[in-house]
Formats: C-alpha cells, sequence, structure tokens
C-alpha cells in the first residue's frame, strides 16, 4: 500500500472519529422549559448531519476493503430485519423516529450499523489504523470527565437543572443524566487505560485519573459495575500494569475524598438519597422489567414497536401498575387514559382528601436487550446480543481494550436503555472488534 493510499484510509476513520468525540461533548446551553433542546438536539443533529455523512464516506473510500465473514451478515441482518418491521407497520413515525425524547427508533440505529460497517471497512482495509484513533476518544472521554468532577466539587452547575420540568441530575456533564455519563466513561475507560499502559507519561497518568474520578463521582451503580467489568477484562488479559492500577485507585480516591471533605457533595452526588438507599434501591426499575417480560411473551417474533413499554401498561391492571411503580399504599386511584403516546397517569386520593398526580413517566426499559425483544422482537434482541458476544470474543486476542470496551458497554446495558448521546461511540469500538483477525498475538 502506498503512502497516497495510507493517508487516504486515515482521514475517513480520523473524520468519523472527531465527530463521535463531538457528539460526546456538545451542548447547548441555554434557558428552556426541557432539557431536550441542551442535551439531546444536539446529539441528535451530531448524529444525523455529521456521524451519518462521515460514516457513509468511510465506507465509499474503503469499499474495495469488502469484509467479509459473520460480523458483516449480522450487521446486514439486523439492519434488514428493522427496515422489515417498519414496512410491515407502514412507516409508522413513532417506530422510525422513536419516542421524542429519545428518538432512537429505527432510523437512529441504521445510523448506529451505519457506524459499525465504517469501523468494520475501514479496520480491515488496515487493523493498525484503529489504534492511532483511540487517544481521540480518550481524550473526548477525559473532557467529559471534567464536567463531573467540577459538578462534583460544585464548581459547575447542570444547565437547565433548576428548570420546571427537567431531569438532568448532576454529575452528567454534557450528557445531562449523571446515568448516561457514566455509562459513556465505562465504555471509554479501557481506552484511557490502553492510552497511559501504551503511552506512559504525566498526561496519560493524569488523564486516566480524571476519567476514573469522573466515573466514581456519576454516582451510578450499573456504571460502576460496568466499568470494573472491563477493567477486569484487562486484568484476564494482562493489560494492567501496577501504574495503571495506582492511577485507577488514585481517581477513585480523589472522587471519595471530594464527598468527605466537602459537606454538600454526598447531596449532590446521590441527589438527595443516602448511601444505602443508591446502593439498594432499584430505582423503579420493577415495573419496566415487569411489563417487557409480559409484552415479550405476547409479541415475542415482531414485538411491539415505538412506545412498547407504554402500549404493553395501557394493557395492564391499575394495581400492579401501581404496586410495582411505587405509588403510596392505601390510596384511592383514578386512571387517566391519554392514549398510548402518553405515560400511564392517575390521579391518587390520600387518606387525608390530598389529590396527587402519578405519572409512569419512563418509555424505555432500563436493560436493553428486554428492549429490543420487546420493541423489535426477540430476533433483534438476539441478533445484537450476538453482535456484541461476536465482537468481543472476535477481540479478545488481538485487541483485548476492545473486548474490555465492549463487556463494560454490554454489562452496562443490563440495567440502562441505549441513548444516542453516547451508543453511536459504542458501535464504532464494535465494528473496530469486528473488523480484528483473531490469533494469538496480543495488542501492544
Amino acid at each position: 500500500m502506498t503512502r497516497n493510499s495510507n493517508i487516504e484510509l486515515k482521514n475517513p476513520l480520523h473524520l468519523l472519529t472527531i465527530c463521535l468525540a463531538t457528539l460526546l461533548l456538545i451542548i447547548n446551553p441555554g434557558v428552556y422549559l426541557e432539557t431536550d433542546p441542551i442535551y439531546l438536539d444536539p446529539k441528535d443533529i451530531t448524529l444525523k448531519y455529521l456521524i451519518l455523512p462521515s460514516s457513509v464516506y468511510a465506507i465509499y473510500l474503503t469499499r474495495r476493503a469488502m469484509p467479509s465473514g459473520i460480523a458483516l451478515r449480522l450487521l446486514l441482518l439486523l439492519g434488514t430485519w428493522l427496515i422489515l418491521l417498519l414496512i410491515l407497520t407502514k412507516f409508522s413515525s413513532e417506530l422510525w423516529i422513536g419516542p421524542s425524547d429519545r428518538r432512537d427508533g429505527v432510523f437512529s440505529h441504521l445510523i448506529y450499523i451505519s457506524v459499525a460497517l465504517a469501523g468494520l471497512f475501514v479496520a480491515t482495509s488496515d487493523t493498525k489504523l484503529s489504534r492511532q484513533n483511540y487517544r481521540y476518544l480518550s481524550v473526548a472521554a477525559v473532557a467529559a470527565s471534567l464536567f463531573a468532577v467540577s459538578q462534583q466539587l460544585g464548581l459547575l452547575g447542570v444547565p437547565g437543572m433548576d428548570l420546571p420540568g427537567t431531569s438532568a441530575t448532576v454529575a452528567g456533564g454534557t450528557l445531562g443524566n449523571r446515568g448516561y455519563m457514566g455509562g459513556a466513561l465505562a465504555l471509554l475507560l479501557p481506552l484511557s487505560i490502553w492510552l497511559a499502559r501504551n503511552r506512559p507519561g504525566l498526561w496519560s497518568y493524569a488523564g486516566l485519573i480524571i476519567v476514573t474520578w469522573g466515573l466514581s463521582a456519576t454516582v451510578t451503580r450499573g456504571a460502576w459495575i460496568a466499568g470494573l467489568a472491563g477493567v477486569c477484562v484487562l486484568w484476564i488479559t494482562r493489560q494492567l500494569t501496577l501504574k495503571v492500577i495506582l492511577m485507577l485507585f488514585t481517581g477513585i480516591a480523589l472522587s471519595l475524598a471530594a464527598a468527605f471533605f466537602l459537606p454538600d457533595a454526598p447531596v449532590r452526588s446521590f441527589s438527595g438519597s443516602s448511601p444505602a438507599a443508591i446502593l439498594t434501591d432499584n430505582s423503579g426499575r420493577t415495573v419496566l422489567y415487569r411489563s417487557a417480560l409480559i409484552g415479550i411473551t405476547e409479541r415475542p417474533l415482531l414485538g411491539w414497536g415505538g412506545n412498547a413499554l407504554w402500549k404493553v401498561m395501557a394493557e395492564r391492571s391499575d394495581q400492579e401498575l401501581l404496586a410495582e411503580g411505587g405509588a403510596p399504599a392505601h390510596v384511592r386511584a383514578e386512571r387517566r387514559d391519554f392514549g398510548v403516546n402518553a405515560p400511564p397517569s392517575f390521579i391518587l386520593t390520600l387518606p387525608t382528601g390530598e389529590k396527587h398526580w402519578f405519572f409512569l413517566s419512563v418509555n424505555k426499559v432500563h436493560n436493553e436487550y428486554l428492549d429490543y425483544a420487546l420493541t423489535y422482537g426477540i430476533p433483534a434482541a438476539v441478533l445484537f446480543t450476538l453482535l456484541l458476544g461476536y465482537g468481543i470474543w472476535n477481540a479478545w486476542t488481538t485487541a483485548p481494550v476492545l473486548s474490555a470496551c465492549l463487556v463494560a458497554y454490554g454489562v452496562y446495558l443490563l440495567t440502562w436503555p441505549e441513548v444516542i448521546r453516547f451508543a453511536p461511540i459504542a458501535w464504532f469500538l464494535l465494528g473496530l472488534a469486528l473488523a480484528q483477525r483473531r490469533g494469538v498475538t496480543v495488542e501492544t
């Protein structure tokens, strides 16, 4: 391969990686009545008008390096299945776009697949190119972590936090929710470890400390476990050094020190909950999981389409929804029907005679595997799981850092949904992992 062709191949991957880093960091700070214009709209625009074109451009330039095998087939099968569902629903807008506050419908998932294909095509053309871009995403992870760290220290507020109707939470930084920030940092932590191990020095060590601190500061159990899972993969594949381990513990220690020495930090970090509650409370997931399992049983093949969770809840009894959703006991409830595209709503009458609104506002299962099966049918859930599993297996010996990233993401998705705010980064890493050629040589 000539020097000029090398340059031609590097540019599309670098462009796509920069667009993905932009997705993680971009916000639109301002005064709004809700957080979508601040956090969701900029991500949506970046996804559709920067990431999609750069993915298609990368695929076009590397089309001669057409990959083959199970990875390509799985990606195309998933895309075909989603398009088939769209046709069967007569191009339902709610399936195409997804919930208005998430916009993660079929269109977004097709873009995810295009991002994975771009990573697969470009890395197939030259497997070394992917490693040259790890540091782009590592730098983005450090920048995002600085927001979470600053919020834990009380140096930075959350845009839209005090506005009515907002859902942004502390330590969410540029992602608007600490759970999303935690998931993004858990996904990217292995890349920061890879950089510190392979490019040892002050800046790479400082970056690893900041990312670890940022992940710890989000105080999100699912993200913590996901980050630990990724680190365990690197330990199993012998990618951890003593210095790296020391940096990880330093980041955690700094987060704990901030919570201990700053009186208000625990309140901010736990959003008003006690440490015991943050470890034991399932945060209202019972009604989500039970509803998902019921819905999957009723429509296992094709799923329920857009707003699947609310559609299932609309058919469940009031008593079950209220009990599982955490409504106060010993109250009289009157259900208000606003249709399946609105959250299940009740007027509760307390023993004192007071009346309160009660909403089951979450419109997506906080378990992506269940959500895939509920929305798109069990075949889609199986294909998605196979893609993740094959990517982890395929990169295990040649690029264990990619396996670690995907394991962290897979674990995170057990208790959190996939969101456009950083999901394309995971699919990009999946594409790089799918392009690996299994062997006995471990990445250095």
